[in-house]
């Protein structure tokens, strides 16, 4: 997030809700506070052990 403008994250913090799409968008923004449901495949343990499931599982994520 350090590395967007500042006009990028004075919208993302206001917004209403956000969809991110990818596994990689989840490892980036997993951290964030934020209505934001995540959509991805998982592709690897990591994440599979993270988020409870298992390889090439289709998720639905949301963090609040």
């Amino acid at each position: 997030m350090e590395e967007t403008t500042e006009t990028f994250r004075e919208q993302f913090f206001r917004t209403d809700m956000i969809i991110s799409k990818g596994q990689g968008n989840y490892e980036a923004l997993s951290q964030q506070k934020g209505p934001i449901f995540f959509l991805l495949i998982t592709k690897c343990r990591v994440i599979a052990e993270e988020t409870g499931s298992s390889m090439r599982d289709i998720l639905l994520i949301e963090q609040q």
